[in-house]
């Protein structure tokens, strides 16, 4: 694409508001012409010298506005016709939030938002609009206000403050909002009645792998963990202890520990693997809280030429190499499921429907060599 004008550096209009105006420009020039396909985000980034953010914004407002649609694995493409009226939302709007930066790339985020588009197109034909960053919370306000009775909801993919989703969901009662993936203490008690959660079923997780070891004969078990305070990583670990118990056996004292957060995630897992080992050299299987740290045992564990004396499971990070390339089994988060739950969520309301769904994991095994 050519484009009859640049960006201004020193302007104070953002940068994302230009490159939407000069993309906008192109296409109502017929270049390109409708239903052919815009360069990729990358492309359109390193043509405009800039990071894929504020391109992923301008495309987002060109898409919310009718000028382009996006379909999933293909692209960002024209819309064939004339939007409504210029300014004008097309259709109904499902908003994606996320506090991450470059949420729609982010490898924990990403099987998420694919399944969601998909979905989306397939069923609802609604519009998605992304608001993710540092600024995400202060631009949903006035995007709510501009959309009354247009907007489907609000999926929170990944949000660290429960605070801010309570905010914004009592702040719109007539709004229907879903908290996605990751829970928070209280959840059920706190949310008003529009907010619901589609939630991994993380006791299930920690349950099901040590299920998986104990089938597997193993008896003596260490487990890494860290942060704590998470309440997904305590999830995990309760679900872990509480296989273990249902078993008729009893976890040593110091059979959990907590590898902190100062390292690299793969050394606290190389490091951690080695202090359990010191602490039980009879240890035959690790349960890690993550992938990335199951990936730093299994490093440490091959170093020493003793991999096949204990047996790792780790808990999906959205990286299939890791437990691919490393050999471990894994519990995986079944993202496909949850989107799913998601959208029904929002264009099928019920008043009957639970404050919030727990999908289970399912247990994924290492590949045969």
């Amino acid at each position: 694409m050519r484009f009859k004008e640049t960006l201004a550096r020193d302007s104070s209009e953002p940068l994302h508001r230009q490159i939407y105006r000069i993309l906008l420009g192109a296409i109502l020039d017929g270049q390109p012409e409708p239903g052919e396909k815009l360069p990729d985000i990358r492309t359109l980034a390193d043509g405009f010298g800039v990071s894929i953010m504020p391109v992923n914004r301008a495309l987002d407002e060109l898409i919310r506005k009718g000028y382009c649609v996006r379909r999933p694995k293909q692209g960002t493409f024209v819309a064939r016709g004339i939007p409504p009226a210029a300014g004008e939302a097309s259709g109904k709007t499902i908003i994606l939030y996320s506090d991450n930066e470059n949420s729609e790339f982010d490898l924990v985020d990403v099987p998420f938002y694919t399944h969601i588009r998909k979905i989306v197109e397939h069923t609802c034909q609604a519009n998605l609009l992304i608001l993710s960053g540092k600024r995400a919370s202060q631009e949903l306000e006035p995007q709510l206000e501009q959309r009354r009775g247009e907007c489907l909801g609000v999926i929170f993919v990944a949000v660290c403050s429960f605070r801010t989703v309570l905010e914004h969901a009592r702040k719109h009662p007539q709004i229907r909002f879903v908290l996605l993936n990751y829970q928070f203490p209280a959840f059920a008690e706190l949310a008003p009645p529009n907010l619901t959660g589609v939630f991994n079923d993380e006791f299930c997780g920690g349950y099901l792998g040590c299920t998986h070891l104990i089938a597997r004969g193993r008896r003596r078990f260490g487990i890494l963990q860290y942060e704590v305070g998470d309440e997904n990583y305590r999830l995990r670990i309760a679900g872990f202890q509480q296989a273990h118990a249902d078993s008729r056996t009893v976890l040593a004292a110091d059979s959990v520990l907590d590898v902190g957060i100062t390292l690299p995630p793969i050394e606290r897992g190389y490091n951690g693997i080695a202090a359990l080992l010191e602490r039980d050299s009879r240890l035959d299987a690790v349960f890690c809280v993550n992938d990335i740290l199951a990936a730093g045992a299994c490093k440490y564990l091959n170093s020493k030429g003793v991999r096949d004396q204990v047996e790792i499971v780790g808990y999906d990070n959205h990286i299939p190499e890791l437990h691919r390339v490393n050999r471990f089994a894994t519990v995986a988060i079944n993202t496909e499921m949850m989107s799913a739950a998601v959208i029904r969520m929002l264009t099928e309301p019920n008043d009957n429907r639970a404050k919030q769904l727990l999908i289970a994991p399912r247990l994924v095994l290492p590949t045969p060599e």
